[in-house]
């Protein structure tokens, strides 16, 4: 689960996400695999973002 979460975490580095979720914010959109389209994020995803947040907060 660790080395999962900290791909995402490359990952939303690499796009820009940790400018938001740096600021204790979920991201508002999520990029969608075409690699254009964004969508907003689902309430589920909402969730994890802030659920994992608190792991990184402490």
């Amino acid at each position: 689960m660790l080395d999962l979460l900290k791909k995402i975490y490359e990952k939303n580095e690499e796009f820009g996400f940790f400018q938001t979720v740096s600021q204790g914010q979920p991201p508002e959109m999520i990029l969608m695999i075409d690699w254009v389209s964004r969508k907003p994020l689902s309430p589920q995803m909402r969730d994890f973002y802030s659920f994992a947040l608190t792991w990184s907060e402490g």
